[in-house]
């Protein structure tokens, strides 16, 4: 009898028609908050003045008042001080190869091997801008236990509330290290570098491959180490990225040269919502900042889990009228918006927003400031060249990614950070 594996050269191979991509692609932060200009792009550092305090020199009287004419207080003037904002740079290094590059072009391949690694990079970046935007100097996640699988490999379990699906989803693959609660690197130089070889999101655990010692000293760290990724932090104060959002919302010292401890308007806001967010603690949160100045429109940005939490509230809360329909009915939304004392509220899903966090913002007080914003561009006197260069003593080529920016808040007052969010 004649079967297939006699004829396995004859049956043709079909193909989809383009790659898919199984990871999420997310730059939400990144399209609400807008970039400074090239007009306003720093040298040094990004100034922006800030009145912290207001005139005080005041004098009361009533009608008659004596002695007259009636003696002033002194004045009191009004605080400015001056903050600086300088940009953290991120780069991304691309290798490819002559015979790839050139085998993949026309109709031999889905599409061009480069057009789809500069494609990948440029994604990946905006992944990694958006979460430094999020939780820059704060690390990706906290780890709740260690335990070893091999004499290399550690599965790392972390805590629900500092969990978000897709961070670790943009994750697997990437070097990381880990650093205690009190900010010492776990292991060092090359033993303090772990690769996130796997993760499961449904125990929230991540499977990470090291060296031995590095895998040993992983597993005998305290619970509430900190996984940032491979350079962004040096040291307990040194950091390579970016202060983001969560950051600027809990800061209590000198952030941007402005010491908060000394002003308290350069403070954001804590909301601790102690269980399931609902429409109601969320008039009670923004309530804070609106105690403190803020008088318009704000974003939401929450966990998908709290998200639908949230819809399920409101679709529960809606009243039907006339145009209700028997045949069919349509609800839901990718976004919902309510007002309250402030203003407008925009509640968004944030993907890399963790479980038990949320943030209340007004985006029109933040902004994304630095030299360039992500580009495969090097700047000249004469304008700008494409960073691909071939490698000298190998047959392929090489190019750059680049970013230099930083996320700044003029009002921080006006940010509320939520905490303790549980999602059913």
């Amino acid at each position: 009898m004649t079967a297939m594996a006699n004829l396995s050269g004859l049956f043709k191979e079909k193909y989809a028609s383009q790659v898919e991509t199984l990871y999420q692609r997310v730059s939400i932060l990144k399209g609400d908050i807008a970039f400074v200009e090239a007009s306003r792009q720093n040298g040094l550092n990004y100034n922006q003045p800030v009145v912290m305090s207001p005139e005080q020199g005041f004098t009361y009287a009533g009608p008659s008042a004596t002695p007259a004419p009636v003696p002033l207080n002194a004045a009191i003037s009004m605080q400015m001080e001056n903050a600086q904002v300088a940009p953290y740079q991120m780069f991304a290094r691309c290798v490819l190869d002559y015979e790839t590059a050139n085998r993949s072009i026309a109709a031999r391949a889905f599409e061009p091997a480069a057009v789809i690694q500069m494609t990948n990079v440029t994604e990946q970046a905006n992944s990694r801008l958006e979460l430094s935007l999020l939780y820059g100097q704060e690390g990706l996640a906290v780890a709740a236990s260690q335990s070893a699988t091999s004499s290399t490999t550690t599965t790392v379990t972390f805590t629900t509330a500092s969990w978000a699906d897709a961070t670790f989803g943009v994750s697997q693959g990437a070097s990381v290290q880990f650093f205690t609660s009190a900010g010492a690197l776990i292991s060092s130089g090359a033993d303090a570098v772990f690769t996130v070889t796997s993760v499961n999101v449904a125990n929230k655990t991540a499977l990470l491959t090291g060296t031995t010692t590095g895998s040993t000293a992983l597993v005998a760290a305290a619970a509430g180490a900190v996984m940032f990724y491979l350079g962004a932090r040096t040291s307990a104060s040194v950091f390579n990225e970016m202060p983001g959002l969560s950051k600027i919302t809990t800061n209590t010292g000198v952030l941007f040269n402005i010491n908060a401890a000394e002003y308290d308007l350069w403070k954001g806001n804590t909301y601790a919502v102690g269980g399931a967010l609902t429409f109601a603690k969320l008039q009670s949160a923004v309530a804070v900042a609106v105690g403190r100045g803020l008088v318009e429109d704000v974003n939401v940005y929450i966990n998908p889990k709290t998200w639908s939490n949230l819809l399920s509230e409101q679709s529960a809360l809606r009243k039907y009228d006339a145009s209700y329909s028997t045949t069919t009915t349509k609800n839901g939304s990718q976004a919902i918006e309510f007002y309250s004392q402030n203003g407008k509220m925009t509640i968004k899903a944030h993907p890399f927003v963790r479980e038990g966090d949320g943030f209340i913002a007004p985006t029109s007080r933040l902004r994304r400031v630095g030299s360039t914003d992500i580009t495969f561009n090097a700047p000249t006197a004469s304008g700008e060249r494409e960073m691909f260069v071939d490698l000298p003593d190998s047959a392929g080529y090489q190019y750059k990614l680049y970013s230099g920016q930083t996320l700044f808040c003029s009002m921080p007052a006006r940010l509320v950070k939520l905490t303790g969010i549980v999602n059913t």
